[in-house]
């Protein structure tokens, strides 16, 4: 114990000789151990301890700091700048090498910006909010048998409510109540210039606590009263500019008119327009107390959020959540913090389209290689020209230079480089972000790029700078930094077999990773063209999709039904349908349906088709009939037994084990009963990376209106024919926009995610080995060089060119055939993985992995053997005359 009060630990004396003069260090060596003598007896040696730690920590301030070696620190910045001005003359005197380093890390620089500014943009989703932590969303889960059969994001509105005033951790609650589908309405406003009518998807009714829960401010208008009133409505930046353009949109009226709802709305607030990183969409919101008279309000499912506090229990919080049973079935409800909803949620009702965090991993993961890449050339060639600049390291160490100022050189010859092509790919990045942003389908402001924020790309940007200057220059500064000066100055010197089992390592990494990705790109292509090549069951061509009126009052029917035969009149159109849902969405209409009461309901997929959606569609009846127009529905569903028609998986999954024997059974939708009268093949409503599901289809109006143009009309006529559509969709229903879209174009959309994957990785694939075979190139020359004589003395010999090309190249080739049988396994594995992801998918046979084999055996060998046999067709006269 008296040891300890008399001697300051070791840290201590460490930190004090480095930030402390020398002149001054033992003085206050001296006055720390007295001072920690004292403090022991006084206060016993655990609270000395920990004065003591202070004390230290006091010296490391300006005050000491400045006074501490400052002509060293001026040496240090003369040979910083001697090292950077050594850099400069190293790169001009090697512009080779200078070249393909820096061409090969800009490149990957630049891909690795556009990468990770895409990652951060995906994993930043909805985490602006100031108390993001904090909001939950809850959801619905319906057991049966206690299996999940059905998860959707939709709550009964009470939810909410109830929670806020039950639970005190529960600080404010809201409800979004969506309108789509059939209850789709739009907003028309009369001004000065004229009359607007838009469809509005993105309108939601939303109670006043929504600017409680989301930080969204109000650029105009109060948060605290904007939806305070009855038919109070708040306009997007976007929105607003729709109906107003210059005019000032306060205090207007916008009249609403729906299925559901129609009346006229005054505006009470404009906010921004919401980021594009959120899983909301709104662009409208509606006061929720304007349908507090509306007799369809509480049949209606809203999305919930709460706030909760900071410490809130949340397995407390879910067992407090109420559970709905019946005899057949239990729906519980759960929450999810709204940070996790874009990427690790896929429920029904979902606002937004998931994200795809594997994807985003994928990405991240080949980004950082395509980097690794690059450094690996970096690498290779320093070692490779190591042995050149033996006498250079030999000369400076006898001149005094230590090891430690030998290996800073090359730290700051790594730097340049690293520097040099960080901004050639900052102005890449500049030039191509145009494109990129068509591609990826969303934009980002270089203020956003240059953010030291936790979900920016600078940081880790800025990291992976650091690491790939000290991966870069770690190994050759240590290695050229223990060269032997009197083995080097004697010419003694050889490179070691540790420093080539090094080098012929990396390349087989590099190489690997190259192949593993020019094979995966290749199984992406095959498999979507496998999917283009897939018949999908039901016919989508030369189909424009019209959305049906908004308000569908009592005159609707006969209205459509006049329009339906006006269009049919003419030549361009060969039908015309209406369905809830068309292909390529998800029909959100889920319920169970049963063989009979007793029995537990299957979920099915309800969709509601009019009498010539078979037809027109083409779809393929297997037994029984299509619908008529007796089978539409009464004054309410289920007053008489409703005819549904079924497709082959739904009549599998009730049990029939022909079509046939399915008509004219009786089954049960929720509790009305239904009689099969037809049966139809099955078909592919969404892409191919979803298994069909059970649907059950019954007879009425649907929303949305399918024209289908005759067989002969080209693109350019179908596009012409819109106008004229266009003018009679004025004739019939001049209260309601002519919103439209083709068919095709939406179904493809389905594969958005997937595109934008397989370009990218067509993308790195292409850098990945053009970054190879730079560095590939750099090695074979030098080593080329390094063995002019022995070529010389071989020619000399009698050895002709293939043979020289053959024994020089052997080395390369083998190490490619290595990085190939390495790679195979590793490239089929994750590709399988990346298959398993669809319902249709292309085999994995030998033929998809030799092509990419053929392709880097090719380019690998055109990158070295032009450079050799530019060896082997030196004159042995010029390279043998030298000693």
């Amino acid at each position: 114990m008296k040891h300890d009060k008399h001697s300051l630990p070791k840290w201590a004396e460490r930190f004090l000789r480095a930030v402390c003069p020398e002149e001054l260090y033992e003085e206050i060596e001296g006055d720390l151990i007295q001072q920690l003598s004292r403090n022991a007896d006084r206060f016993g040696l655990p609270h000395a301890r920990r004065k003591l730690c202070w004390s230290v920590i006091r010296f490391f301030r300006p005050g000491v700091l400045l006074r501490n070696k400052v002509s060293l620190h001026t040496m240090n910045l003369q040979g910083l700048w001697m090292d950077l001005v050594f850099a400069c003359r190293r790169l001009r005197y090697n512009k080779l090498y200078a070249f393909l380093n820096i061409l090969g890390l800009s490149m990957s620089i630049a891909v690795a910006v556009f990468i990770f500014q895409y990652a951060a943009f995906q994993l930043r989703y909805d985490r602006f909010h100031p108390q993001a932590e904090n909001i939950y969303r809850i959801y619905t889960r319906t057991q049966s048998r206690d299996q999940a059969v059905f998860e959707s994001a939709l709550t009964n509105g009470t939810i909410g409510p109830q929670l806020k005033r039950d639970l005190a951790t529960v600080r404010e609650s809201c409800q979004l109540l969506p309108v789509r589908h059939w209850f789709d309405c739009s907003l028309k406003y009369t001004g000065p210039q004229g009359t607007v009518i838009n469809n509005e998807r993105k309108l939601y009714y939303t109670s006043p606590d929504f600017f409680n829960v989301f930080s969204y401010p109000l650029m105009e208008g109060d948060t605290r009263t904007a939806l305070q009133r009855p038919f109070s409505i708040v306009l997007s930046e976007r929105a607003a500019s729709r109906y107003f353009h210059h005019e000032n949109p306060m205090g207007k009226i916008l009249h609403l008119k729906g299925s559901c709802d129609e009346h006229d709305y005054e505006v009470t607030g404009i906010m921004p327009n919401l980021p594009e990183e959120s899983h909301l969409d709104a662009e409208i919101l509606v006061s929720q107390n304007s349908l507090e008279n509306n007799p369809y309000y509480k049949a209606f499912d809203c999305y919930t959020y709460l706030l909760l506090d900071d410490h809130t229990n949340i397995p407390e919080l879910k067992s407090m959540l109420p559970v709905k049973k019946d005899a057949l079935q239990t729906s519980y409800t759960d929450v999810q913090p709204i940070t996790s909803i874009y990427l690790h949620a896929s429920l029904h009702d979902e606002i937004k389209s998931s994200g795809d965090v594997t994807g985003i991993y994928i990405m991240l993961t080949v980004a950082c290689i395509i980097l690794t890449i690059a450094w690996i050339n970096y690498i290779n060639l320093s070692m490779a020209i190591a042995l050149a600049r033996a006498k250079e390291v030999g000369i400076r160490k006898v001149n005094g230079a230590s090891r430690f100022a030998v290996a800073r050189q090359f730290f700051v010859e790594a730097f340049v480089v690293n520097l040099i092509s960080a901004a050639i790919a900052g102005i890449v990045v500049f030039t191509a972000s145009p494109v990129y942003h068509e591609i990826t389908g969303y934009t980002f402001s270089f203020s956003e790029l240059f953010s030291l924020s936790r979900y920016s790309a600078m940081p880790y940007l800025l990291a992976i700078f650091a690491t790939g200057i000290v991966l870069s220059a770690l190994y050759p500064a240590r290695l050229i930094a223990s060269f032997n000066v009197v083995r080097v100055l004697k010419g003694k010197y050889t490179t070691t077999r540790r420093g080539l089992t090094l080098r012929k390592v990396l390349m087989l990494f590099q190489f690997s990773c190259s192949v593993v990705l020019i094979m995966a790109a290749f199984v992406i292509h095959e498999q979507f063209v496998y999917l283009k090549d897939q018949n999908l069951g039901i016919d989508i061509q030369k189909t424009l999709i019209v959305k049906a009126p908004a308000h569908n009052d009592i005159s609707y029917k006969s209205q459509l039904a006049v329009f339906g035969n006006y269009l049919r009149d003419l030549s361009v159109v060969e039908s015309v349908t209406t369905s809830t849902a068309i292909p390529g969405e998800k029909v959100e209409w889920i319920s169970p349906v049963r063989k009979s009461k007793e029995e537990v309901g299957l979920n099915f997929s309800i969709h509601v088709v009019d009498t010539s959606f078979i037809d027109s569609y083409k779809l393929h009846l297997l037994a029984g009939r299509n619908f008529v127009m007796n089978d539409f529905p009464g004054e309410k569903f289920g007053q008489k037994t409703e005819p549904v028609i079924l497709n082959e998986r739904a009549v599998a999954s009730l049990g029939f084990t022909t079509p046939g024997l399915a008509v004219g059974k009786i089954i049960y939708w929720d509790d009305n009963a239904c009689v099969i009268v037809g049966v139809i093949d099955d078909f592919h409503q969404q892409s191919f990376k979803s298994t069909i599901q059970p649907v059950l289809f019954t007879a009425n109006l649907g929303p949305m209106m399918s024209l289908k143009f005759a067989a002969g009309i080209d693109s350019k006529r179908m596009i012409a024919s819109v106008e004229q559509i266009r003018k009679a969709w004025k004739k019939f229903f001049p209260e309601n926009p002519f919103d439209y879209f083709f068919l095709e174009n939406f179904y493809d959309l389905q594969y958005k995610d997937d595109i934008q994957l397989r370009w990218i990785l067509d993308m790195l694939c292409i850098l990945a080995i053009v970054t190879s075979c730079l560095g590939l190139t750099g090695l074979s020359v030098y080593i080329g060089r390094q063995r002019l004589k022995e070529v010389g003395i071989r020619k000399v010999l009698g050895a002709n060119i293939y043979s020289i090309v053959l024994l020089l190249s052997r080395q390369f080739l083998q190490l490619i055939i290595v990085a190939i049988m390495v790679a195979c396994p590793i490239a089929y594995t994750l590709s399988n993985e990346w298959l398993n992801r669809f319902a249709s998918r292309i085999p994995l046979h030998i033929g998809v992995f030799a092509i990419p084999v053929i392709i880097v055996l090719l380019m690998t060998w055109l990158a070295v053997a032009s450079q050799m046999v530019y060896v082997a067709r030196s004159n042995p006269v010029d390279t043998l005359k030298q000693e």
